[in-house]
C-alpha cells in the first residue's frame, strides 16, 4: 500500500514537474521577446512573442482535443489533433479535427473546430444574412444542441456538411462523404460536448 502511495506522489510529481516546464519555456520565450524589444531587436521581438504566442495557443488546442465524441456503432475513429491555425487556413487561430470513418467502406465524418481565427468573424455574417441562405442549395437553418447551425446536404454528390456557431468566436464543421443522408452526421453533431466548448471559450 505504501508502495502505490509512493508511487502516485512521484507520479503527480512528475506531472506537476513537466507542465511548470512547459509554462516555464513560454514565460522565457515572452522574457526574451522583451529583451529583444528593449534592446531595440523590434523584427526579432515579433518573431520571438509570435513563437510564445503559437505555444500558448497549442496548449489551448490541446484542450479542444478531449470534446470530441467516441465512434458511433460500427464506426471507427483516427485520435483527434490540436494545433495552432497557421494564418494561411482561416487567417490563424485555433484548430481541433477527428476523423470517424467505417472500415471498408468509403462512407466518412470529419469533425473541425476553428476558433479565434479574424476569418471567422466576416464568416459569421452569413449566418445572419438570409440571401445567403437562398443562395445555397439544400442549406437550411436547424439548431444543435441549442446552437445555431446550417445543414446543407447533397444527395447526388452524397455528401452534406453542418456548421454550428459558438459564441460568435467559434466554428464547429461536421463534414460527411459517401453518405445517404444526414443522420450520421446529425448524430455526429450532437454527441459534441458544446458545453466543454463554451467553457473553454470563458477561459
Amino acid at each position: 500500500m505504501r508502495v502505490l502511495v509512493k508511487l502516485g506522489l512521484v507520479l503527480t510529481f512528475v506531472t506537476f514537474f513537466h507542465a511548470a516546464a512547459q509554462a516555464d519555456e513560454i514565460i522565457d520565450q515572452i522574457k526574451e521577446g522583451l529583451q529583444l524589444y528593449e534592446k531595440g531587436s523590434h523584427s526579432e521581438a515579433v518573431t520571438a512573442l509570435n513563437f510564445a504566442v503559437g505555444q500558448i495557443q497549442q496548449k489551448q488546442a490541446a484542450g479542444l482535443k478531449n470534446v470530441f465524441p467516441e465512434p458511433l456503432a460500427g464506426w471507427q475513429a483516427e485520435e483527434s489533433s490540436g494545433e495552432s491555425a497557421p494564418a494561411a487556413f482561416m487567417g490563424g487561430g485555433i484548430s481541433a479535427s477527428r476523423h470517424y470513418y467505417v472500415e471498408n467502406q468509403d462512407k466518412s465524418v470529419d469533425i473541425e473546430i476553428v476558433t479565434d481565427s479574424p476569418l471567422l468573424q466576416s464568416l459569421m455574417m452569413f449566418f445572419t444574412n438570409p440571401a445567403f441562405f437562398a443562395s445555397q442549395p439544400g442549406a437550411k437553418l436547424v439548431k444543435i444542441q441549442g446552437q445555431k447551425a446550417v445543414q446543407k446536404f447533397s444527395r447526388q454528390d452524397r455528401e452534406g456538411e453542418i456548421d454550428i456557431v459558438i459564441g460568435s468566436r467559434m466554428l464547429v464543421s461536421v463534414k460527411g462523404q459517401a453518405i445517404d443522408n444526414t443522420d450520421d452526421l446529425l448524430a455526429y453533431a450532437n454527441a459534441i460536448d458544446y458545453q466543454a466548448l463554451v467553457k473553454f471559450l470563458e477561459n
